[in-house]
Order: structure tokens, then sequence, then C-alpha cells
């Protein structure tokens, strides 16, 4: 074993055991922001003597996982969700990355006796990626079709925007600026606030004179995460027809929510997850933008047991949310979404676009 290998490990080594350390509640916790800081170097330091020691197709994928590990823990740099999603959907990545890059790393240092194999494979993943970008380019345009067949204005049923927020006053007020100047006529905007610690409360009445109305949270009921709970109070505060979830770093431009309730329309459906458009960094986007949302962009999933979601941004059908108990079954779910989207796909009544 060259001595750039045994750099590489090490340095992968120490980067997974303070990765571990992060989430151990009581210790590491309270200090992610430090430790994924630090981890960060260290992923990279790993990935750098991995390539320096031999760059085959494995040590690449294992540079590329590196990437999503460094965008996991920027997740715990500057963190926009609340406490409890963000601890375990960060960990459930973390650990996921781990145990592929160990795969990778020991199919790295194997390489000579798989080289024999590797042709084969790099056409097959030539052929596979012809076949998905002719695929998304498919949808891409189906979907941009269908959203140009805009509703007359009384025929627009109405629409409650509901943001749960929690210590995010910065990218709370540019998400309700940007709902605020949206041209939908019969919106209601919601944001319920999980006992921040910050001005998030005194912003959002801020905006009492614009129609944002306030909901203050309390002690979340055993048995729930608090994202789930937020959510199920404003399904249960809300008055509109759809129900439109979007995070708080979600910004939308003027005829957002008017092409999203086209949409729906269009394909009759009852939940429409949207995918957001990363609009700052330029060329750096192209990049991100793939990374972050692989498995909904790299998977056709034709079959309903694991439809494409995300949680960042999706409309349902207030009545057929609640008929099916709304968030209610799912308590403790990192992303009830999931299992929403498919409830809804088993009917034939789910789109993600």
């Amino acid at each position: 074993m060259d001595n750039d290998l045994m750099l590489g490990l090490v340095f992968f080594g120490l980067s997974s055991l303070f990765g571990l350390f992060i989430f151990v509640r009581g210790l590491g916790w309270p200090y992610k922001r430090y430790i994924a800081t630090l981890n960060i170097l260290l992923v990279f330091l790993s990935a750098y003597f991995i390539i320096l020691s031999s760059i085959n197709i494995f040590s690449l994928i294992f540079l590329l996982s590196t990437l999503y590990s460094v965008i996991n823990y920027l997740r715990l740099i500057k963190p926009k969700y609340i406490d409890d999603w963000l601890y375990n959907i960060t960990k459930q990545t973390f650990l996921a990355l781990t145990y592929s890059q160990l795969l990778f790393l020991s199919l790295s240092y194997y390489s000579d006796f798989l080289s024999g194999y590797l042709n084969y494979l790099v056409l097959f993943y030539l052929f596979v990626s012809l076949y998905l970008a002719i695929y998304t380019t498919y949808r891409l345009k189906q979907t941009s079709a269908l959203t140009r067949a805009l509703l007359a204005e009384d025929e627009l049923p109405t629409v409650t925007v509901a943001i749960a927020a929690r210590n995010e006053d910065m990218d709370l007020h540019s998400c309700l600026d940007s709902v605020l100047i949206d041209t939908y006529p019969k919106l209601e905007v919601l944001v319920y606030d999980d006992e921040s610690q910050d001005k998030t409360a005194d912003l959002i009445k801020q905006y009492a004179h614009d129609g944002v109305r306030f909901i203050k949270g309390g002690q979340i009921p055993e048995g729930w995460l608090a994202k789930n709970y937020a959510y199920q109070t404003l399904l249960n505060e809300a008055s509109g027809e759809i129900v439109f979830f979007i995070g708080t770093d979600i910004r939308l431009h003027k005829n957002s929510i008017i092409q999203g309730i086209s949409l729906m329309n269009e394909r009759q459906s009852d939940m429409v997850a949207v995918m957001p458009i990363r609009t700052k960094n330029g060329a750096l986007a192209s990049i991100i933008q793939p990374m972050r949302y692989w498995w909904e962009l790299a998977v056709p999933r034709i079959f309903p047991k694991r439809p494409p979601t995300l949680s960042s941004s999706w409309f349902a059908r207030r009545d057929k949310l609640v008929s099916i108990g709304g968030f209610k079954s799912y308590k403790k779910s990192i992303i009830p979404e999931e299992h929403l989207a498919k409830r809804f796909a088993e009917q034939g009544k789910y789109i993600f676009a």
C-alpha cells in the first residue's frame, strides 16, 4: 500500500469518526457547525490522496461522493430546517455515503483485478446516460407544454401558502416578499413559527398588514416530529382549496402559483411536487442542481412504490389531504411527503414537475 493511499485512508477514517461524533445528541450535535467545517477539509484531503494514489473509475466515483458529503455538511454549517428533521436527514445521508465510499475504496484498491470488466462497465454507463438524457428532455417538454394552459380567473381555486419557520428571519423575509409579489388573486398566507429564538416572530408580525397570518407554535405533542406537527397545524388552519407547502429557502416568481394550479388542473392531480430552480451561482448551479436532486432526476420511476418527491415545495388539494389523515399517520417520518406521494400515486393523482 503506497503512502498516498495510506494518507487518504487516514483522512477518510478521521472524517468518518468525527461524522459519527456529530450525531451523538448530547455531545457532538451542539457543535455540529464546527465539526462539519473540519470534516469538509478532511473529506477533501481524503479524496485528494485517494486520487493521487490511483485514478480509476472507482476512485472518481469516490471523488463524486465526496462532493455529496460536502453538501451534507454544509446543511449543518448553515441550517435552514427544523432541528429534528435536520438531524435525521443528515444522519441518514452521512451513513449512506460512508458505506458507499467504503465500497468504492475497496473496488478502487482491487481495480487492477477488475480492469478487464471496466470497458464493458463504461459502455453500459454511456447507454444508460443516453437513455436518461432522452427521457428527461421528453418529460421537461411535456411539463412545459402543460403549464402554458392557464385557467381563467373565475375558475381559480383558493390557495393557502403554508410555511413552517424556525430561526430563519433572513430567509423568511425574502420568501414572504416573493410570495406577496405573486399575482395569484385568491391567496391566503400562513406562517407557523416553531418557537424561534431570533426575530422570526417579530418579522412575521410585520407582514400582518399584507394579510400574512401568524401561527404561534407551542410544545410538540409526544410522538410527533416538529416539522410534521407544524405542517399538520398549518393544514388544520388553512382555508384554501389548495395548500401550497414551501420552505423558507424557496423564492416564487409572479406566476409560480397559477402555473402550479394550472398543472394540477390539466393533469387532474391531487398532489404536485415542484422541483425548484437554483437561481444563484451561475454556471455552478448546473453542477449543484443535479447533485442535490439526483434521485429525482436520474431515475425515471414509472411504478408508484417510490415516486420522486421533494419537501421544499409541493401543492395538495386540502380536502383530499385531510381525507387520508394529513400528517397524522406519518408523525415520525423524516420525509412524510414520500408517503403522501405514494398514496396519491397509487390513485394516479400525483405528479412530479
